[in-house]
């Protein structure tokens, strides 16, 4: 069978590393992958260049679908069909678009043959309305922008959803849609993203503290995780003065200049130890893990620790004007993919009665210790039961071989003709510059 990613990453997220080990699952069964990249320099090229059965095509754009010019849009199609269509032959080939964007240039380039089917990844429940401005549009999005593409959005949303075309990965990704664009999106089941394997067999974690208790964070630094840093860092603090033992509170994780200075410039360290870690290469992220007691995060980095056997929390995102939000739950107590989104729960009217303050949490643990391997053994089988790598990916590609969604007369949604001779212009410039 042949399969289409329709994929333009240029650094390596939980995305892209879950692209790239379910496109080496595809091709060890013998299907043949052709991976489609905007430029030549994509993470695709390092990962996956010279592996048999996969072919990365470089269409050479440096626009969003929405700014492309009617001959822009001819070039890319000739530009398709002598590079990929004309190779496909007999059968159906399912085409995996993760995105907005890339899921309106699959919808450009394969939705006028039936031959295609068409499949679309959520990564994060805001990945639609952050593309709703023109201009950068990132944080919480609680006010609803209705303009044209808030309602070209909708009604391709209720399509996916009834032609079985959409992978969620959470549960809150169709919660916090429904709730945005007014329409019911209701899947009896969600499909998680997975953690990929550990390697080597795993190793039981003994917990000798000796007086010292050591707590992880892992996970980049920006504006919904920016406040869970600090409030970790402020709960653990507070916590050290009424205990014996020692803390340290350990930050794996970088940002931009601006996330990063701001999440320094507020940790509270008066009374535990605070390292910053920065970057730590994925080969080397397990064997890190495994020298501390007590693991907070969010999204997959949360699962990777429990993974190796940390017991394991899962902290909310919010902003800064939202901090009395911000609960926390033990990473086996959640479910369906809960990346940190009990906000976002609480955005949409439908909070979770599962959650805890993380100062509650922390104490548990630490005023009784023998808990600790107690979580530490449930957390792991919690992920190796819910977010198994080969069982997950298994799972995503009979999902994406069960889409109905063939696009056909489906448009393609196109800003007016004015803003694309704008950012065309724009797009030559800031080429020769």
């Amino acid at each position: 069978m042949n399969y289409i990613i329709v994929e333009t990453g240029k650094t390596l997220g939980g995305i892209e590393n879950f692209i790239i080990e379910t496109v080496k699952k595809l091709t060890s069964d013998g299907n043949k992958v052709f991976i489609l990249t905007k430029t030549n320099t994509t993470i695709y090229h390092q990962e996956l260049i010279n592996k048999s059965n996969i072919e990365i095509i470089n269409l050479g754009i440096n626009k969003p679908v929405e700014y492309l010019l009617n001959s822009d849009i001819k070039k890319l199609k000739d530009y398709c069909y002598q590079h990929i269509t004309r190779k496909m032959g007999n059968g159906v080939t399912t085409v995996i678009c993760p995105f907005f964007d890339n899921l309106q240039l699959g919808l450009l380039l394969f939705a006028e043959d039936t031959s295609y089917r068409i499949f679309h990844i959520w990564g994060h429940p805001e990945d639609w309305v952050k593309t709703l401005k023109i201009y950068k549009n990132s944080g919480f999005h609680k006010r609803k922008i209705k303009n044209s593409k808030y309602f070209y959005q909708k009604s391709l949303l209720s399509k996916l959803f009834k032609e079985d075309a959409d992978f969620y990965g959470g549960r809150i990704v169709p919660v916090f849609n429904s709730w945005y664009y007014e329409t019911e999106l209701s899947p009896e089941k969600i499909c998680t993203f997975p953690i990929e394997d550990i390697k080597k067999p795993y190793q039981e974690i003994t917990y000798t503290l000796d007086g010292k208790i050591k707590v992880l964070w892992c996970g980049r630094f920006d504006e919904w995780k920016n406040e869970a840093i600090i409030h970790i860092s402020k709960c653990l603090d507070s916590i050290s003065q009424n205990t014996d033992m020692d803390i340290s509170f350990d930050i794996i994780g970088y940002g931009s200049k601006k996330n990063t200075l701001y999440v320094k410039n507020n940790i509270s360290s008066k009374n535990i130890e605070v390292n910053f870690l920065s970057y730590v290469s994925p080969q080397d992220l397990s064997g890190v893990m495994k020298e501390y007691h007590l693991g907070i995060g969010m999204g997959l980095s949360v699962k990777k620790m429990a993974q190796v056997g940390l017991p394991s929390i899962v902290i909310d995102s919010v902003d800064n004007k939202n901090i009395d939000k911000l609960k926390a739950e033990w990473l086996f107590n959640t479910f369906e993919g809960d990346a940190g989104d009990g906000y976002y729960f609480e955005m949409v009217g439908q909070p979770l009665n599962n959650r805890h303050q993380l100062m509650e949490l922390l104490s548990e643990v630490i005023n009784n210790q023998h808990l600790l391997e107690v979580y530490s053994r449930r957390s792991r089988e919690f992920v190796e039961e819910n977010y198994s790598q080969d069982k997950q990916i298994e799972s995503f590609i009979s999902c994406s071989n069960k889409s109905l969604f063939r696009g056909i007369g489906q448009k393609i949604y196109r800003r007016n003709i004015l803003l694309r001779v704008l950012f065309s212009i724009y797009s030559l410039l800031a080429g020769k510059n």
